[in-house]
């Protein structure tokens, strides 16, 4: 027999792979790259994920409804039978019929998308679509016709972020800058300053005020993760305070909560608010993975979270408990070669006080950061 692994699953055949069977069941393995859900039906979500196209998720049932490498993904706010999704480099694709049919509204824009092409709907006003390839676009007819709304030198734009409270407010990151409108489109203004030099993965605008918007960061650039403006970006506040040195991929505000906001990384999910003075680990159940993009389902009470490799999953909005904290503690790896590191983090799900870590024959043997870095120059088995 001859057994194919890949990122479809696990297949197997009995004759020279002349004809395989599927071993796939129950394997949670999708890795997606963004998805979009319902508030008026919580059970629909649709989301792309790489070489396994885009796939619609209805009543707990997934249905694979287009192929190549799927990409961003929305439900309409008021119609959930209308969805987008969308493949590489800019075929942005709609249904009108909860995917059994679509058409590509995404052929008559005459630039080159970025690999992921970012878009998204005018919560306001469904028919209004934006979309970034090089500039910025806008469609007043939920993509039938496109106009652009900037006029930038070539470069992909990285995400689009609109104002919950006035979509007029629009901030847009690329590659070479982050920039906002407040009158829906051209004049921009510069809003890189007071920035670090690293790719702004993801921006996040309050819901009640269009000039507080917080962006994450891509690299290993310590303590360099997320940034928050309170002026539309003129200025800049750094609270990456206790995050992993890991990239920063989406994040996402909780409505009606003490300024409660979530962080997806490349290490899983934090989350911290008004009350609280560092991140915490926001992952129970959670495998230690790779996460892509966050949404908030206010309807359904759940952060729902996409992940490079482990699927989709949710869980309850954050709600203190009460409770002291559980120390828990993960680490990197549980076998090293002698002299290299291992970093420890704290998974406990309430906000610890401090941290006392114990490294015996560790170099340091002791620690009060978050998330220290170990080093173990001896071989021998350490506790």
């Amino acid at each position: 027999q001859v057994l194919c692994g890949s990122d479809g699953g696990i297949h197997r055949s009995f004759n020279g792979a002349n004809d395989w069977f599927d071993l796939s069941a129950g394997l949670d393995i999708m890795q997606f790259y963004r998805f979009g859900g319902s508030e008026v039906m919580p059970s629909r979500v649709i989301g792309g994920a790489q070489d396994n196209g885009t796939n619609l998720l209805d009543n707990g049932v997934w249905t694979h409804v287009f192929g190549a490498d799927g990409m961003e993904a929305a439900v309409d706010p008021v119609d959930p039978d209308i969805v987008y999704g969308s493949f590489q480099n800019g075929g942005i694709l709609r249904s009108f019929d909860a995917g059994q049919n679509f058409s590509n509204i995404g052929n008559g824009i005459p630039e080159d998308g970025p690999w992921v092409t970012p878009y998204v709907i005018d919560h306001t006003d469904p028919q209004v679509l934006f979309a970034g390839f090089e500039n910025l676009w806008k469609s007043t007819d939920r993509g039938d016709n496109w106009t652009a709304i900037s006029n930038w030198s070539p470069a992909p734009v990285r995400y689009i972020a609109l104002a919950p409270s006035n979509s007029d407010h629009i901030y847009v990151s690329r590659t070479d800058f982050v920039r906002h409108s407040s009158t829906g489109g051209i004049p921009w203004t510069d809003i890189s300053g007071g920035l670090p030099d690293l790719a702004v993965t993801s921006l996040a605008v309050h819901p009640l005020d269009p000039e507080v918007v917080y962006c994450t960061l891509s690299g290993f650039a310590a303590n360099e993760k997320v940034y928050v403006s309170s002026d539309a970006g003129q200025t800049w506040t750094n609270i990456s305070a206790n995050l992993p040195n890991v990239p920063m991929n989406s994040i996402v505000f909780q409505p009606g909560s003490a300024g409660g906001v979530y962080v997806g990384s490349d290490m899983g999910v934090f989350y911290t608010d008004s009350t609280l003075s560092n991140w915490q680990p926001f992952g129970q159940g959670l495998p230690n993975v790779v996460v892509t993009e966050l949404e908030i389902n206010q309807t359904a009470g759940k952060l729902r979270a996409a992940t490079y490799g482990r699927g989709l999953w949710e869980s309850d909005l954050y709600a203190p408990s009460g409770l002291p904290p559980q120390a828990l503690f993960v680490h990197g790896s549980a076998a090293i070669c002698a002299g290299d590191a291992i970093v420890f983090n704290d998974a406990s799900l309430e906000a610890a006080p401090g941290w006392d870590w114990q490294f015996p024959g560790g170099d340091p043997a002791v620690s009060s950061d978050p998330s220290p870095t170990v080093l173990y120059a001896s071989p021998g088995t350490y506790s």
